[in-house]
Formats: C-alpha cells, structure tokens, sequence
C-alpha cells in the first residue's frame, strides 16, 4: 500500500493512467480522452455506442459517458480508496453521498466502505455512506449497495415514491385521473414492503422527500389541483409539508430535508413537465426543484417562518427520542381503499419501539381535507399495545400534533382501550405508549366520519420490525442530512458560482456562501450537512446555450471533470476547508457528494489530478 502522506502527483496520474478506458463517441476508441497508456493491460476493451460497461447487470448500460474506469482493476480501487483516505484525512469528511452508485460493483463499493470505516475511526468521523441508485422496488438498491453490507444506505426511492402520491400524488401525469393513492401504499410491497428485498437487515435505506432531480412537493400539489400558487399561504399547503416532514421524523434510519423543504419552497409558475421556467427555457422535472436558497429567516414570508419552525420542533423531537431514528417499527393500520375525493378517510398507523430501552411511541396519519376520525376495535387495540409495551391495554398520551402551535405537546390527555383517534384535516400525531390501565377518556371524543376497523390484518413482522443497523452506530440512524445545491446557495466572495446552468438555477452560490449560512441550516434541526459536487468541471463549449454547467455533475462532453479537484467558481480548496470547520464547529457532521461512477479526466501529468498538499 503506497503511504498517502507520500503520494506525489506523477504517482497517481501514472494510476489512474492505467483504470482508464475511452469508450464514447461513436464506438470503437473515440470519444472523451481517448486511450490511456497501458502498459499492464488493465484496460476493458473499448465499448460501442458511447456508453460504459455497468458491472451490475448484462442489459444496464450507463449512458454515454465520455471515459469509463476499469471497476475489474486493482489500480481503480486503489486509487478511489486513497481518494477517500486523502480526503477523509485531510479534511476531515464525515461521509459520502455517491451518485449514481449502480455503477460501480458492489464488491468494490464494500471494499471501498471498509477505507472509509477506516479512516472514520482513525480520525474521529462519522464514515457515513449513503448511495443514489433510481429504483421503484428495491431489487437493484439491495443488488448495487445494500447487499453485503457493501453502503451503509441509500436513498429510498420506493417508500418516497408512495408518501408523495399519498400526500400530493404521483410523480407522472400520464393519467390525469390518478390523484392521491391510499395509505395502505406506504406499507405495501412497493413501500414499506420493498424491505424484505434487502438481505442484510443491518441495513436501513435513507428516507427523502425531495432532491435535485425530482418535483417540489409544492409543484406536485399544484399538478394535481390539489392547491394552487395563490393558496401556499393557505393552512392546507404547510400542513400537506408537515405530513411529509412528520413521516421522516418517525422513520427508521436516516433522513435528509432538500433545501427548501422546510418552508415549504416551490418554483413559481412552473406545474407540468417542460414548462418554462421563467428564462424561457424548458424546465423538466428532473431540474425544476432546483430553485434560489435563502441563508435567512428574513427572506421568508411568515406562513414560510412557521412552516420552518414547526419542522425545527419536530426535527428537535426526532433527535431526542430514539424510538423514532434507531427502533423497531410495527405496521397497525392503513386505509386500503383508493380515496374517491380528497375527503375520503386516508389514515397510516405505525407502532415505533426503542432498541434499547422500553418507549414505545404510535404515528398516526391522516390526510383527508376535513376532520375525521379513526375507531380501533378491541382486537386491534390490543395489537397496538401488545407491539408498543407486551400488554394487551395501554395509555397514550399526545406529543406531537402537527396542527397545534409550536407542533410540540405537553399534559396532553391519554387515551386507552379501545383506541379512538381524532383526526384533523391533514394532520399527523404521535403518541407516546405506556402502562396503564384502560381509561373512559374516549368518551370526550367527538366522532366524526368515523372509520371504525374490525379486521386485523396479516402484517410480516420480518419487514415490520426491520431496525437501523441494531445499535451499531445510532448517530447513523439519527442523521437529519441538509442538502444543499452549491450554486443555488448565496456568493459568499469566495468564487464566481456557475452562473446559469439546468432550468431556473440561474445562480452563483459558493461554498463561502454556504459557511455563511450555516446558522439558518442548522436551525432546520439538521444534524448534518450534504452539499452537491464542488469537483472542477471545464466550461461549455456548446455555442448554442453557453451552459456553464452545474455542480460537478455535468461538464464539457457528460461527466467529464475531474472528482477530486476542487473548483474555484466554487471556492476552490480553501473555501471547502473552511467550509468543513465551520460545519464541524455546529456540531453537524460533513457529507460530500462523490461521483466516482461516472467520473472522469483526460490525464495531463503537467496537472495534480488530486488536490492533496504534499508534505
């Protein structure tokens, strides 16, 4: 093993030189960088059709990238692990969040894990990995990153997929008559239910609402008329965010919270895929949420301040209740049938139980337009209790309503056997589970729409009482990740940004920007920082657009950068230092956005390909 403290440039260019295969424009060896010297044979052979072999499957070819690396390489992962051991050593990086993780094998990501354990525990870092891979069921998520333990996440594309089209309808709109999906969906086969693809129960996939390459939960509302632009001040567009942001606070594992999230951001004018966004280009789905962050509460109109302090008070409950990131979840109810109107009774229960410790807390959903509520019957009564506490009675009390003010409750009244539960409109509640006896308090309930349940249904405790990593490491579990797009983040002086890029990102962020604000991010309740690519990506030479483009993860050709060179319209390697100390001065862990799979340089030994300082 080369010593890193020793690596000089001409070292790991003669390395990279040799993982490097040409494999785009037009078959045989053209396109991006060409061919590298060989001199081992440690190449592929060149691919046609400007793409690049995906080692995941024969019939999944990664689209047409300009230079591929040779994943059968010993010379490919030593490089990659060294980039990570440099990294995490030098600057202290707490984790990585991978892009487009199919890319590489799931052999090699583990062994690649295994240099970010070791060098997390060598430094103190959290060794945090959590991989992007698109995938509505789970079978590719499980057969790319989670099988073997190879990442410690990735993002659960199949649960968010079901939360928006129970809160805001399906991401499409092919058919426009399908609006809202019934609750049931969230803890089915393509929810939920997904897990019991996973392997390794270790495991616990990273829940989201949104990213930079899906729609705002504000625009999906808007899509489906559920609410129009002129009513996001309206009670119904916060209360339909906090149901999303209430599901990540009682999810198992990990979480992240999508710059604007938590105010319940939106692009003005913008419903459908491929309306203009306002520059009079074509705004798609896949770049329409990427809009202008703020860096202050001052920014925000009062119903966006609200919003924000309502998802800080439940990001602050998450943190201090275990039984919310790090237990057991048990399934109790969900509405099966398909609601006819938004006034249809729509309820999601869910029973959540410390690893280690007796707190037992019930997730109660409903996202009917008007007040409704939900009667258990004595059989299903007892099962809740039974999964929260071992007893076949139970009390709970309420601690989190999101229609409340300040979404926080105290000497709330208990409730017992058989269990009733008022609903408001579009609202979620949790309560806590303990011992006792069976109180008459029901008899103060006003029963309204009610749906009164007298099946219990057959639910497999091997996906419902799935957990997160078992202890392993709860600050895993616990994580409330902040992403932010660099460029749409506010100048900080330090660089230029990137100017115009996809859609409405019009924007000239820096990560000095970011240093900026790292007192309104972690006023969200985040726990950590995720910031998209600061890798050097060379300007456009497409004429027609004169696109700079964004973040690290387009460039002149596709994806043809470097992974490892920090950009100075960014900031450059000063500013991600300095960036990486404040984030760590908050108390917040570091995550930074890895490209590795599809990442590339044409090699000029004249060039460090790593930013590292020499000794």
């Amino acid at each position: 093993m080369l010593n890193p403290k020793i690596l000089n440039k001409s070292i790991l260019a003669s390395i990279i030189a040799m993982t490097m295969t040409a494999c785009g424009g037009g078959g045989g060896h053209g396109g991006g960088g060409g061919d590298d010297p060989d001199p081992e044979g440690q190449k592929v052979s060149p691919v046609k059709s400007s793409t690049c072999v995906n080692m995941q499957g024969e019939n999944e070819n990664a689209p047409n990238f300009a230079t591929c690396f040779d994943w059968k390489s010993d010379n490919t992962k030593l490089y990659f692990k060294l980039l990570v051991k440099n990294m995490m050593e030098k600057y202290k990086i707490d984790g990585w969040r991978l892009d487009q993780a199919y890319q590489v094998p799931n052999a090699v990501w583990k062994d690649i894990n295994r240099q970010v354990a070791e060098s997390a525990e060598a430094n103190n870092l959290l060794g945090f990995t959590v991989a992007e891979v698109w995938d509505g069921d789970g079978a590719q998520i499980e057969r790319s990153v989670l099988k073997n333990h190879a990442l410690d996440s990735a993002f659960n594309f199949p649960l968010r997929y079901q939360l928006v089209k129970v809160i805001a309808g399906q991401e499409n709109n092919e058919n426009g008559n399908e609006k809202l999906s019934a609750a049931a969906n969230l803890a089915g086969e393509w929810g939920y239910g997904n897990y019991i693809r996973y392997t390794d129960k270790n495991v616990m996939p990273a829940m989201f609402i949104d990213n930079h390459d899906v729609v705002r939960l504000g625009n999906l509302l808007f899509r489906w008329n559920l609410v129009n632009e002129a009513d996001v001040s309206g009670d119904e567009y916060s209360l339909r965010h906090l149901l999303a942001l209430a599901f990540e606070t009682a999810y198992t594992g990990p979480i992240t919270i999508y710059y604007g999230d938590e105010y319940g951001d939106y692009l003005a004018g913008w419903i459908n895929s491929g309306d203009d966004c306002g520059n009079g280009e074509q705004c798609w789905d896949d770049n329409a949420s990427r809009t202008q962050g703020v860096a202050n509460d001052t920014e925000l109109a009062a119903w966006q301040k609200e919003l924000r302090n309502k998802t800080a008070a439940l990001m602050e409950f998450r943190k201090e209740t275990p039984a919310m990131f790090n237990g057991k979840r048990y399934h109790i109810y969900s509405t099966t049938e398909k609601p006819s109107s938004e006034n249809s009774a729509n309820f999601y229960v869910d029973v959540k139980k410390a690893n280690d410790s007796d707190d037992a807390y019930v997730f109660i959903m409903s996202t009917s337009a008007q007040p409704r509520t939900l009667a258990l019957n004595d059989n299903l009564s007892k099962y809740l209790c039974q999964k929260a506490i071992g007893s076949d009675v139970c009390r709970l009390t309420k601690v989190i309503d999101t229609t409340e003010n300040g979404v926080k409750v105290e000497n709330a009244e208990a409730i017992g056997s058989n269990l009733v539960f008022n609903m408001e409109a579009w609202s979620a509640k949790i309560y806590k589970v303990e011992e006792g006896e069976a109180n008459q308090d029901n008899e103060n309930y006003t029963v309204t729409n009610a749906s009164a349940i007298s099946a219990l249904a057959n639910y497999d405790d091997t996906i419902n009482s799935f957990t997160c990593f078992k202890g392993e490491n709860p600050e895993k579990c616990g994580l409330i990740i902040y992403q932010v797009m660099v460029e749409a983040a506010v100048n900080g002086g330090d660089g230029t940004g990137k100017g115009k890029a996809w859609g409405p990102s019009e924007h000239n962020g820096t990560m000095g920007g970011i240093k900026n604000s790292l007192n309104f991010i972690k006023g969200s309740g985040a726990n950590a920082l995720w910031i998209t690519p600061v890798f050097h990506n060379p300007t456009s030479s497409d004429a027609t657009t004169n696109k700079t483009y964004s973040t690290g993860y387009y460039s002149d050709g596709h994806y043809r950068g470097d992974e490892a060179y920090v950009d100075d319209d960014f900031g450059g390697l000063a500013s991600l230092k300095e960036l990486i100390s404040a984030v760590h001065a908050k108390n917040m862990y570091f995550i930074l956005d890895g490209v590795f799979g599809h990442a590339s340089k044409e090699l000029k030994d004249s060039k460090a390909y790593i930013n590292i300082e020499e000794e």
